[in-house]
């Protein structure tokens, strides 16, 4: 996978390596003084799902300046479908022959179904 340096700052300077087999990488030819953005990639260019989905880092001028270390991305995978269970547990009433539930993301409903209660 690649690691991706853009300088939104600098003119969208853009550097990149390839990982190794042990996971490391170095970005050569960072301007100093540019804060970047670094981000996983496929070799086609395809962001990575990550956390940290990403990291700002700052290029200083020094003499003798060392490497920017430990800079580590964890991947993560999400499936295209994802089970969700829960139980509806109504405290001091009946439950009601029937009602929704909502699946919301980020304030906005995304599925909703009505549940009707099995007849006893």
């Amino acid at each position: 996978m690649a690691v991706e340096a853009v300088s939104e700052q600098c003119n969208q300077l853009q550097e990149e390596d390839t990982t190794n087999e042990n996971g490391e990488y170095r970005i050569r030819g960072l301007h100093p003084n540019c804060v970047y953005r670094l981000v996983l990639k496929t070799p086609s260019g395809q962001r990575l799902h990550s956390y940290p989905t990403h990291y700002h880092i700052m290029v200083h001028f020094q003499v003798n300046a060392e490497d920017v270390r430990n800079i580590d991305f964890v991947l993560t995978h999400i499936d295209e479908r994802v089970d969700i269970a829960g139980d509806v547990v109504f405290v001091d009433i009946n439950p009601p022959p029937q009602y929704k539930i909502g699946l919301y993301k980020s304030d906005n409903l995304v599925h909703q179904t009505t549940v009707v209660a099995p007849s006893t």
